[in-house]
């Protein structure tokens, strides 16, 4: 298997001035470059600038993934939209969080050991996880705890026996984004039934999203008049500024609000995995028993065609192995076939064997014939 790895960048909140760009292009001469996006795909050699720092300067969104089975996703947040502190409590050596003088950086990361199950397709990961850093902005926290479950498995807390974080509302029910999370980090199904099982429905307020109206009541009347201002001059990060705002204003998360350990949740997925492999199992036997019961339906049907008929049926038999055509030995296998049903239903197999073997000493000659009876009669 080739090496393939893909790059891909979005600027979201502004576009990348015409310097970011020409630094860009002297980074990658075959990259596609425009004012929101940079993206490169490497068969050999490797990117050659710094994924963190071009998140830093200029871009929100940043995916990268390479067929040995690594996955990177970070997201940029401005301001105090998205404080580290709400990160820290889902951290792990798959979850990171840094900061800059003006952003917070979350990265997401998946690193297989024994190099994933990735298969090349068309399909652009970053457009299914943009919808994530809107509903991180948003105050929903599913992103974080998903990237949580799926890395605490992952890199060696396994028997961690200590709470978790709080298991936020909603698991049983994921956007299309965080459903394209969970297939990035490579979530099992299990394991994320055995969370949901224990996360509450969203109330229909968290599922629609903060009450804007409400809460910009009580806003003081010049900041908002700022925030006019800024919209009236064209100058992005507004929408950011009203959500670090809505955060700020918001009742911290208790310090004791914790969750079931990765112990406890993987020893539940494991049962939800047994029982579902047990159910399979027992609809793939009831499919075959179906199946097979069909066929010796259709079996007994066909058999019973020839029922008082036999005698027409061995010299129709002969006249399609007269011929040399192999279309026409499988049109006389088929029917000898119904032939051995209708003998086994009528109890007459030693008279029908018997038929058999007088028909293969009239056609010696044709060998691929009487291998043919001999392999089916075997």
């Amino acid at each position: 298997m080739s090496e393939y790895q893909s790059y891909e960048f979005r600027a979201l909140d502004a576009p990348v001035d015409a310097a970011g760009q020409q630094a860009m292009r002297a980074v990658s001469s075959r990259g596609r470059i425009t004012p929101h996006s940079f993206s490169n795909e490497y068969h050999w050699g490797d990117f050659k600038g710094d994924e963190r720092k071009w998140m830093e300067q200029w871009f929100d969104v940043f995916v990268y993934f390479a067929n040995w089975g690594t996955h990177q996703l970070i997201l940029r947040f401005p301001g105090a939209a998205l404080p580290p502190e709400v990160v820290a409590p889902f951290a792990t050596e798959g979850l990171t969080c840094w900061t800059t003088d003006t952003h917070t950086l979350v990265e997401f990361l998946l690193q297989p050991d024994d190099g994933g199950d990735w298969q090349e397709d068309d399909e652009s990961w970053i457009d299914r996880l943009l919808g994530l850093r809107d509903e991180l902005l948003a105050g929903d926290l599913r992103p974080l705890y998903l990237a949580w479950l799926a890395s605490a498995s992952d890199y060696g807390t396994a028997q961690d026996e200590e709470p978790g974080p709080a298991v936020p509302p909603g698991l049983g029910k994921l956007t299309d984004a965080q459903t394209a999370l969970a297939d990035f980090l490579d979530l099992g199904q299990d394991l994320l039934a055995a969370a949901a099982a224990r996360s509450p429905a969203r109330t229909e307020q968290a599922a629609a999203g903060p009450d804007w109206a409400a809460w910009l009541a009580g806003v003081p009347v010049e900041q908002k008049d700022a925030w006019l201002v800024a919209v009236a001059r064209g100058e992005g990060g507004v929408a950011h500024a009203l959500r670090a705002g809505w955060r700020a204003a918001q009742p911290p998360t208790a310090a004791t609000d914790v969750g079931p350990s990765v112990q406890a949740l993987l020893a539940d997925g494991e049962a939800r995995r047994a029982e579902r492999e047990r159910l399979e199992a027992e609809r793939r036997a009831a499919a075959a028993r179906a199946k097979a019961a069909a066929e010796t339906r259709e079996r007994r049907r066909r058999a019973e065609v020839w029922r008082g008929r036999e005698d027409e049926a061995w010299r129709k038999i002969d006249s399609l192995v007269a011929g040399t055509q192999p279309k026409l030995y499988q049109e006389a296998l088929a029917l000898l076939r119904d032939l051995h049903e209708l003998a086994r239903l009528e109890s007459l197999v030693s008279e029908f064997e018997a038929r058999v073997e007088s028909n293969l000493t009239a056609h010696v000659r044709k060998g691929t014939w009487v291998r043919m009876v001999r392999e089916a009669m075997t």
